[in-house]
């Protein structure tokens, strides 16, 4: 689309601005408006991991030359994600969130308009799960949740307990006030254990 030529017309002040000009004005930005539609693209980006919330995901384009264009992120009902004003060439669109591999697409755009695609996050590994101060059976269940095996079970003395121990036996030693020697806080001096009363 070719804008049309572009007359300007000045007034003096104190003069009224007619209808006509008034109406020359918005004809100019209704132009460059639809001027702009018209060489820019839409590019709809659509996660298709079924355990992901869209909204986490970070999706922006970006090419050679010039600044990356970030993802409008979905607004539900919808989950797509939107990039707007991508001009015509190549572009690698990327996609990002904790825990999964970056995934990246080529997309070559070359007709203004809009267009769609998918792509697919994969999972890099199971995170550990914060079990500080919890009870054994709430640590056993929290990691069965997160997917990492419990193999080793040490007490606040560095004694291994056995994995499969009762949770009411191992939980009444496993919740006793840790000593601050242990790394946790080593600049707090350490009390002998009978001075603890443990």
């Amino acid at each position: 689309m070719d804008l049309k030529q572009f007359i300007k017309k000045t007034v003096k002040p104190g003069e009224p601005l007619t209808a006509q000009g008034w109406n020359d004005v918005l004809d100019g930005v209704d132009q460059l408006y639809q001027f702009i539609a018209a060489t820019r693209h839409t590019l709809r980006v659509t996660i298709t991991n079924a355990e992901i919330d869209p909204e986490r995901v970070r999706v922006s384009a970006g090419r050679a030359a010039g600044a990356p264009v970030e993802a409008v992120r979905p607004i539900p009902p919808s989950k797509q994600h939107t990039l707007s004003g991508l001009e015509a060439g190549a572009w690698t669109v990327t996609a990002e969130l904790a825990g999964y591999q970056t995934a990246t697409a080529a997309v070559n755009i070359a007709d203004p308009g809009e267009s769609s695609i998918e792509m697919a996050l994969a999972k890099v590994g199971n995170f550990m799960p914060d079990l500080f101060g919890a009870t054994l059976a709430d640590a056993r269940k929290a990691l069965a949740d997160a997917g990492v095996p419990l193999v080793r079970v040490l007490d606040f003395t560095g004694r291994d307990l056995p994995p499969a121990q009762s949770d009411a036996q191992s939980d009444s030693t496993a919740t006793r006030p840790r000593c601050w020697c242990n790394g946790l806080r080593p600049r707090r001096p350490c009390r002998p254990a009978a001075e603890r009363g443990w």
